[in-house]
Formats: C-alpha cells, structure tokens, sequence
C-alpha cells in the first residue's frame, strides 16, 4: 500500500492536481484505458510480491528497476517526453544508485 499511496501523495501535492480535473480526464472516452492500465498495475504489484517470496532480493530488486529505467526511456524516446530532462535524468541516477546500494 505505502509503494502507491506515498508516491501518489506527492504527486498530488506537489503537483497542485485539483479533484476535479481527475474525475474531468477520468470521465473522458479514456476510461478504458485506464481500467486496463490499473488492472496491469496491480497484476504487477501481485507478481512483484510474489517474486519476492520466492526469490533472492539481490537479483529482484535490479531487474524492477531496470523495468522502471525501461519505462522512462520509451517515453523519452517514442512517445516524445521529453520536457523535465534534468527531473528525469536526476530519478533515473537515483534509481541506480538505490539499486547499487540494494545489491551491494
């Protein structure tokens, strides 16, 4: 619970998401989409725990964060994200120094 509720409260604050401009994009023909993107998500989160249970953390915890480096670079580079260079570049340097202190 805390690996969704902690990240979605700082977006939210930092952010400055009003409630109504959620439900405004929620409500959208979208609604789909993000039913399938939530059901996915937690059909990961089971599959981590379960990986967890049955697995080294060692060789876990790299292969997640690969997945997370995976993600940002095909946003940057087939879905043109490419605003907030420096945010990202700063997240994806942490992620590797969090896994590197993890394995090591």
């Amino acid at each position: 619970m805390l690996t969704l509720v902690i990240p979605a409260s700082m977006i939210f604050f930092e952010e400055k998401i009003k409630m109504h401009e959620v439900s405004k994009e929620y409500n959208s023909d979208a609604k789909k989409y993000y039913l399938l993107t939530g059901i996915a998500w937690g059909l990961a989160i089971l599959s981590s725990l379960r990986s967890f249970r049955f697995g080294e953390v060692t060789t876990i915890i790299p292969l997640q964060a690969t997945a997370i480096l995976l993600n940002v670079f095909v946003a940057y580079a087939f879905q043109n994200e490419r605003e907030g260079r420096l945010k990202k570049i700063l997240a994806a340097c942490l992620v590797l120094a969090g896994v590197y202190l993890t394995v090591v």
